[in-house]
């Protein structure tokens, strides 16, 4: 999966105001932290926060809450494939073709309207390849070339360029309520056991991270009690990975980059540990194939762009083989596997 920064082609301009940011940084952390603890972060009142959260989704700026599900605990992988299209072609019908597919979770452009990568979830390498085999034989003469790379794991690395230029950054305490904001520093092992209802409540919570309670247990028929044990469970078994915000943020001025690493010898832990420095990445992707990680880069311009590369490069020099570079023109779809 990917995480969503821009949706529409039109230039909608907006500005938020320093409180609209903190809301939404906080909203980053855990999308389900309450109204009423937002507000007490912030000194605001609950329906400040109520009032200005629902600003922004008026604005067409904030479009929703999702959450990050790791699919492989659900028996599924992820192909990610970038396709170069010939630009004589009509690509609606291919677009269409993809949009409709529940197995396709993200679709967008790349540099170019020709420039086309998704997301593919298979439950096999089988299922993966009779999918790909049928979608180049239906659509080869819009196809040009292709690659193929499988995604191994994903960090959400926050939304911290939105308070980078605040010398305190809100800080937030829910130990109550419905966010599960302490299980997700749990380590509990174990098998992970899910079952039908379990992908019911994923189901319905995976473009509406904010559901209440009481309207998932009428949702799916169960006693709320037993929602929130089940969702509990979610989140220590790391199922559940985070809840975010998604929205727009070119209409902020933000541009999504791409970058792309080749690496050798790199400690890893130090690696994404230096990446949560930078606060304006969003994303890490691990993956198999040419290039071992993708890291998603909201900046302003491309000296802003620029800088996070050197920064990077600096750091890292003897461990970075090679990087390559693109931007997001439009995201299409995001939707995750749950069946």
């Amino acid at each position: 999966m990917e995480f969503m920064g821009q949706f529409h082609e039109h230039n909608n301009r907006i500005e938020l105001d320093l409180t609209d940011r903190k809301i939404l940084y906080l909203l980053s952390l855990n999308a389900r932290f309450s109204e009423s603890s937002i507000a007490k972060s912030l000194n605001l009142s609950k329906e400040v926060v109520h009032y200005r959260i629902k600003g922004l989704q008026k604005k067409d700026f904030l479009h929703g809450f999702i959450t990050l599900i790791n699919t492989e605990k659900l028996g599924y992988i992820t192909h990610s494939v970038n396709v170069l299209l010939h630009p004589s072609y009509n690509q609606q019908e291919l677009l269409n073709y993809l949009l409709s597919d529940k197995r396709v979770t993200h679709l967008k452009h790349l540099n170019s309207l020709v420039n086309l990568q998704f997301g593919m979830t298979a439950a096999t390498i089988r299922e993966f390849m009779e999918f790909f085999d049928a979608f180049v034989n239906k659509h080869h003469a819009i196809i040009k070339d292709y690659a193929i790379s499988t995604i191994l794991e994903d960090h959400f690395m926050g939304l911290d360029f939105l308070v980078e230029d605040i010398k305190e950054r809100p800080t937030i305490s829910e130990h109550k309520g419905s966010s599960f904001q302490n299980l997700f520093f749990s380590q509990k092992k174990g098998i992970v056991k899910i079952d039908a209802k379990d992908k019911e409540i994923l189901h319905h919570l995976k473009l509406n991270s904010r559901i209440s309670l009481v309207q998932l247990a009428q949702d799916v028929k169960l006693a709320t009690t037993s929602i929130q044990k089940r969702l509990a469970n979610l989140v220590e078994q790391k199922v559940i990975k985070h809840f975010i915000p998604y929205a727009s943020f070119s209409y902020l001025g933000y541009q999504w980059y791409e970058l792309y690493l080749r690496k050798k010898n790199i400690d890893e832990s130090s690696f994404i540990h230096y990446l949560r420095q930078e606060p304006k990445i969003v994303w890490l992707s691990k993956r198999l194939g040419r290039w071992n990680y993708h890291i998603s880069i909201f900046a302003k311009n491309n000296t802003e762009f620029n800088e996070v590369v050197q920064r990077l490069q600096e750091q890292f020099h003897d461990s970075i083989i090679a990087y390559e570079t693109s931007t997001v023109l439009r995201q299409y779809k995001f939707t995750p596997r749950v069946t």
